[in-house]
Protein backbone atom coordinates (compact mmCIF):
# COMPACT_ATOMS: atom_id res chain seq x y z
CA UNK A 1 0.00 0.00 0.00
CA UNK A 2 2.54 2.22 0.84
CA UNK A 3 4.58 1.64 -2.46
CA UNK A 4 1.20 2.44 -4.52
CA UNK A 5 0.94 5.70 -2.57
CA UNK A 6 4.63 6.83 -3.28
CA UNK A 7 4.18 5.86 -6.88
CA UNK A 8 1.18 7.87 -7.50
CA UNK A 9 3.23 11.01 -5.46
CA UNK A 10 6.04 10.22 -7.36
CA UNK A 11 3.48 10.24 -10.62
CA UNK A 12 1.88 13.38 -9.63
CA UNK A 13 5.49 15.37 -9.35
CA UNK A 14 6.85 13.96 -12.74
CA UNK A 15 3.76 15.43 -14.21
CA UNK A 16 3.93 19.11 -12.06
CA UNK A 17 7.59 19.01 -12.90
CA UNK A 18 6.73 17.83 -16.79
CA UNK A 19 4.20 21.03 -16.59
CA UNK A 20 6.66 23.26 -15.18
CA UNK A 21 9.11 22.27 -17.59
CA UNK A 22 6.86 22.50 -20.09
CA UNK A 23 6.09 25.47 -19.33
CA UNK A 24 8.98 27.28 -19.05
CA UNK A 25 10.43 25.93 -22.40
CA UNK A 26 7.60 27.66 -23.89
CA UNK A 27 8.26 30.81 -21.47
CA UNK A 28 12.07 31.39 -23.34
CA UNK A 29 10.93 30.36 -26.78
CA UNK A 30 7.78 32.95 -26.80
CA UNK A 31 10.27 35.56 -25.02
CA UNK A 32 12.96 34.89 -27.74
CA UNK A 33 10.28 35.19 -30.36
CA UNK A 34 9.57 38.80 -28.83
CA UNK A 35 12.97 39.26 -28.19
CA UNK A 36 13.93 38.58 -32.12
CA UNK A 37 11.13 40.65 -33.43
CA UNK A 38 11.93 43.58 -31.13
CA UNK A 39 15.76 43.08 -32.16
CA UNK A 40 14.60 42.78 -35.77
CA UNK A 41 12.12 46.83 -35.44
CA UNK A 42 15.14 48.09 -34.18
CA UNK A 43 17.89 46.98 -36.45
CA UNK A 44 15.95 49.01 -39.14
CA UNK A 45 16.50 53.05 -39.15
CA UNK A 46 14.46 55.39 -39.03
CA UNK A 47 14.43 55.92 -41.89
CA UNK A 48 13.28 52.98 -43.24
CA UNK A 49 10.44 52.84 -40.21
CA UNK A 50 8.92 56.13 -41.56
CA UNK A 51 7.66 56.04 -45.11
CA UNK A 52 4.33 57.71 -44.62
CA UNK A 53 2.49 59.75 -41.97
CA UNK A 54 0.76 56.95 -41.25
CA UNK A 55 4.21 55.11 -40.13
CA UNK A 56 5.29 58.46 -37.93
CA UNK A 57 1.76 58.31 -36.36
CA UNK A 58 2.36 54.69 -35.23
CA UNK A 59 6.00 55.12 -33.90
CA UNK A 60 5.35 58.52 -32.31
CA UNK A 61 4.69 58.68 -28.61
CA UNK A 62 1.13 58.49 -27.03
CA UNK A 63 1.45 62.28 -26.27
CA UNK A 64 2.93 63.60 -29.31
CA UNK A 65 0.25 61.15 -31.46
CA UNK A 66 -2.94 62.78 -29.50
CA UNK A 67 -1.79 66.41 -29.97
CA UNK A 68 -1.03 66.01 -33.46
CA UNK A 69 -4.49 64.38 -34.00
CA UNK A 70 -6.08 66.77 -31.84
CA UNK A 71 -4.55 69.78 -33.61
CA UNK A 72 -6.00 68.43 -37.15
CA UNK A 73 -9.52 68.39 -35.81
CA UNK A 74 -11.57 71.11 -37.14
CA UNK A 75 -10.80 73.42 -39.61
CA UNK A 76 -7.56 73.44 -40.90
CA UNK A 77 -6.04 74.56 -44.59
CA UNK A 78 -4.22 72.51 -46.32
CA UNK A 79 -0.94 74.41 -45.30
CA UNK A 80 -1.80 73.70 -41.59
CA UNK A 81 -2.59 70.32 -41.86
CA UNK A 82 0.58 69.70 -44.29
CA UNK A 83 2.56 71.64 -41.52
CA UNK A 84 1.22 69.51 -38.95
CA UNK A 85 1.72 66.55 -40.62
CA UNK A 86 5.41 67.44 -40.91
CA UNK A 87 5.87 68.48 -37.35
CA UNK A 88 5.00 64.95 -36.07
CA UNK A 89 7.25 63.53 -38.88
CA UNK A 90 10.24 65.50 -37.87
CA UNK A 91 9.78 64.65 -34.31
CA UNK A 92 9.80 61.18 -34.85
CA UNK A 93 12.56 60.78 -37.46
CA UNK A 94 14.56 62.62 -35.20
CA UNK A 95 14.37 60.03 -32.59
CA UNK A 96 14.73 62.44 -29.24
CA UNK A 97 16.96 65.15 -30.75
CA UNK A 98 15.60 68.77 -29.92
CA UNK A 99 17.75 71.34 -32.06
CA UNK A 100 19.17 73.59 -29.62
CA UNK A 101 19.02 77.45 -30.96
CA UNK A 102 21.39 79.33 -28.22
CA UNK A 103 24.37 76.69 -29.39
CA UNK A 104 26.05 77.76 -32.40
CA UNK A 105 28.18 74.95 -32.83
CA UNK A 106 25.71 72.39 -32.91
CA UNK A 107 24.73 71.53 -36.96
CA UNK A 108 21.28 71.94 -37.75
CA UNK A 109 19.90 70.46 -41.11
CA UNK A 110 17.04 72.20 -42.68
CA UNK A 111 15.33 72.05 -46.27
CA UNK A 112 15.49 74.71 -48.31
CA UNK A 113 13.53 75.05 -51.56
CA UNK A 114 14.03 77.16 -54.56
CA UNK A 115 13.99 77.47 -58.46
CA UNK A 116 16.57 76.22 -60.53
CA UNK A 117 16.32 79.43 -62.38
CA UNK A 118 16.68 81.56 -59.14
CA UNK A 119 18.56 79.73 -56.55
CA UNK A 120 17.30 79.50 -52.95
CA UNK A 121 16.22 82.44 -52.36
CA UNK A 122 12.55 81.65 -50.71
CA UNK A 123 13.28 80.83 -46.86
CA UNK A 124 10.89 78.45 -44.71
CA UNK A 125 9.79 80.67 -41.95
CA UNK A 126 11.13 83.98 -41.58
CA UNK A 127 11.06 86.31 -44.41
CA UNK A 128 12.70 89.20 -45.04
CA UNK A 129 11.74 91.89 -47.52
CA UNK A 130 14.18 94.74 -49.21
CA UNK A 131 12.16 96.00 -51.70
CA UNK A 132 9.27 93.81 -52.74
CA UNK A 133 8.31 90.59 -52.39
CA UNK A 134 9.93 89.41 -55.32
CA UNK A 135 13.10 90.46 -53.95
CA UNK A 136 12.92 88.17 -50.24
CA UNK A 137 15.91 86.65 -48.24
CA UNK A 138 15.71 84.56 -45.93
CA UNK A 139 17.66 84.67 -42.41
CA UNK A 140 16.56 82.44 -40.40
CA UNK A 141 15.61 78.21 -41.09
CA UNK A 142 12.58 76.68 -40.39
CA UNK A 143 12.15 74.62 -36.87
CA UNK A 144 12.09 71.35 -38.78
CA UNK A 145 15.42 70.88 -38.13
CA UNK A 146 17.22 67.50 -38.14
CA UNK A 147 20.46 66.43 -37.04
CA UNK A 148 22.04 65.37 -39.96
CA UNK A 149 21.93 65.56 -43.57
CA UNK A 150 21.03 62.42 -44.86
CA UNK A 151 17.69 62.81 -42.68
CA UNK A 152 16.61 66.15 -44.01
CA UNK A 153 17.19 64.97 -47.38
CA UNK A 154 14.82 62.13 -46.76
CA UNK A 155 11.95 64.44 -45.33
CA UNK A 156 12.46 66.37 -48.46
CA UNK A 157 12.19 64.11 -50.71
CA UNK A 158 9.89 61.45 -49.01
CA UNK A 159 6.75 63.85 -48.28
CA UNK A 160 7.67 66.48 -51.29
CA UNK A 161 3.47 66.81 -51.35
CA UNK A 162 3.67 67.72 -47.81
CA UNK A 163 6.09 70.10 -48.28
CA UNK A 164 4.02 71.17 -51.34
CA UNK A 165 1.44 71.87 -49.63
CA UNK A 166 3.00 73.82 -46.61
CA UNK A 167 5.62 76.25 -48.72
CA UNK A 168 3.12 76.80 -52.11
Amino acid sequence: MVKIVIKKSLDKLILIFSFIFINFIIVIINNNTIHNLKMETQQLSIIDRVKTFEDALAIADDQSREECLKSLEGYNTPDEVAYKKLKLITKVINEGWVADYKDYTQKKYCLWFGSQLYGANVGLLFVYCICSSGDSYAYIGSHLNYPTREKAEYVGNQFLPLWNDFLF
